[in-house]
């Protein structure tokens, strides 16, 4: 496992549980702005899994939310005026 300067996990990495290989997952965070410390993406290598966060408004919230699972689109446009997400719309590959 790896962490950053703050303390916080930013990488680790694992014999993959479904075969050969090493399954690696990382985060990342934002460092300015409104989300200045905040989570800004996470992945896995082995899923396909990604998520990342958009700007954070004056309230430390994300403004957006897009996920992909395996390269497809799980889900897109999540969008937050307050602490009550809307999923505004949602679209997956063939």
């Amino acid at each position: 496992m790896e962490y950053g300067p703050l303390g916080r996990r930013i990488e680790r990495s694992f014999p993959n549980p479904n075969g050969s290989g090493t399954e690696t997952q990382q985060w990342h965070y934002a460092t300015s702005g409104n989300g200045a410390g905040q989570l800004a993406s996470e992945s896995d290598n082995v899923t396909g899994f990604t998520r990342s966060l958009g700007d954070y408004n004056t309230l430390g919230e994300p403004t957006s939310i897009q996920e992909t699972y395996n390269g497809g689109v799980k889900g897109k446009g999540v969008e937050s005026s307050n602490i009550n997400f809307r999923i505004n719309s949602v679209s997956f590959a063939p």
